[in-house]
């Protein structure tokens, strides 16, 4: 998507439990992350959705709970150089 990966640590709103996401930079050719991420962390959606005059982007993150299945929405901010 940007040529730049995320990670984050949240907690489920459902459960409480610990999320570690991740939001891969590159895919390969098969779809698969280009670097393998730990065993712990859950592959995340990340949608931009608004750039502030400074330049930071703004993106809403959607992840799956592994433990109760509930789908979490973060919202990060990142500058993007």
């Amino acid at each position: 998507m940007t040529g730049k990966s995320f990670r984050g640590k949240d907690h489920c709103y459902v459960c409480g439990n610990e999320l570690h996401w991740h939001c891969p930079a590159v895919q390969d050719s098969e779809d698969n992350a280009a670097k393998s991420p730990a065993d712990t962390d859950i592959t995340a959606d990340m949608t931009a959705t608004g750039k502030d005059d400074d330049g930071t982007i703004r993106f809403e993150v959607i992840c799956t709970c592994p433990k109760c299945h509930a789908k979490n929405k973060y919202f990060i901010s990142a500058k993007m150089i």
